[in-house]
This record gives structure tokens, sequence and C-alpha cells, in this order.
């Protein structure tokens, strides 16, 4: 009788472990869910400005086509500056991450589910890499259009409503530093290459929105989230 009891009461406590479990899982992928929603919305809106910088590059290359006969100084001051800041896909990172460090994914009985959260998170890495890639061409476009443009008028143009990429466009033409062509070519250059970067960046984007959905869609139906 006393085994009887003993052997009852470790079947109860292990009932009661994996009931335990199963609400963290539970818990764990209503929370990876909520994430992913706002990783689409960001990716979302992270595609419109890579359309945009795209679209930005495109004419200020057209601009400096002109070589020393730039017409429209301004529209190159804004177009160049607007390119300064640093592109980052800011995602939801934190319930991987914690599933990761604390070695819960041993909880999820899915391996479909494993395997997929996984994946979207290797996916998430290679694309934080080309982004540190990009940030390297990006610092020497940085650098050069220094010899280009003139700070006092960047510092001027600076905009506190952030409007137009955070930049205010002059109200009238201001001169170049330079127009020495072979400066033209530099920046024309890294623009040429930050342009190729965008592209790049859309269909990488795509394929990555893609994995999130799929994902969305397969904690929604095996965990029946809303």
């Amino acid at each position: 009788m006393l085994f009887l009891a003993v052997f009852c009461g470790f079947l109860a406590e292990n009932q009661r472990e994996h009931m335990v479990e199963h609400r963290r899982e539970k818990d764990y992928m209503q929370n990876l869910y909520h994430d992913l929603e706002r990783d689409s919305a960001t990716m979302a809106r992270e595609k419109r400005r890579r359309r945009e910088v795209a679209q930005i590059l495109d004419s200020l290359i057209m601009e400096l086509d002109s070589a020393g006969n730039i017409k429209n100084t301004a529209i190159v001051y804004r177009h160049a500056s607007s390119l300064l800041g640093i592109m980052e896909l800011a995602y939801s990172n934190a319930t991987i991450e914690q599933l990761k460090s604390s070695g819960s994914l041993r909880l999820i009985r899915k391996k479909g589910v494993v395997d997929s959260i996984i994946s979207y998170d290797m996916q998430i890495m290679r694309y934080k890499e080309r982004e540190n890639a990009e940030e390297e061409i990006r610092h020497e476009y940085r650098k050069t259009i220094a010899y280009l443009l003139d700070a006092r008028t960047l510092i001027k143009m600076e905009d506190t409503t952030k409007s137009y990429l955070g930049f205010k466009l002059p109200t009238a033409n201001v001169p170049l530093l330079t127009t020495k062509p072979e400066i033209l070519s530099l920046v024309k250059g890294l623009a040429a290459q930050l342009h190729s970067r965008q592209e790049n960046a859309l269909i990488y984007l795509k394929q990555l929105s893609g994995k999130c959905s799929r994902l969305l869609e397969l904690l929604k139906k095996e965990y029946h989230l809303e």
C-alpha cells in the first residue's frame, strides 16, 4: 500500500509538471505570436522605406550626372543628406532570445514549430549581417559627402519634425563645396552601391516576411491563437 501511495504521488507530481510545462509552452507561443505580428508590421514599413531610399538614390545619381552643370543644388543637399541615417530593422526578438537563453525550446513539443522558429531566427540574423555590410558602405558615403556638402547648411536643414527622412529642403540653391569630377564620381559610386543594397534588401525582406507569415499561421493553427 505504501509503495502504491508513493507511486501514485509520483504520477500526480509528474502530471502537474507536464501541465505546468504545457502552460509555459502556450504562454511562450502566445508571446512569440505577438512578436511576429509586430515584426510583420515593421517589415512592411521597412519595405516602404527601402523603396523610398532607392528612389532618392536614383534622383541623387541623376543630379550628380550633370557634373559641373548641376542646376538644383538644393535637391542634391536634400537627397544626399537624407541618406546619412542608419538603416536598421528593429525586430521583436525578446521571446526567441528568452527561448534560446533559458533552454526553453525543449518545452515546444511540435518539431515543425521548433524548426520554423530556428529557421526564422537564422533568416533574421542573415538580414542583420547584410545591414552591417551596408552600414560599412554608408560609413564611407558619410565621409565622402563631407567633401561635397557644406556642414553649416546641413545644420540649418535639420528638421525636428522629421519630415522627409529628417531633413527639410533649403529654400534656395546653396553652393556645393566642390564639383570636381573625381569627388562626384566617388559619391555616385557609393550611391550606386547603396542603391543595389536597397534592391537586395527588398528581395530579402520579401523572403523574411514570408517566413514570418508562415510561422504566424503555424502558431495559430497548432496553438489556436488569435
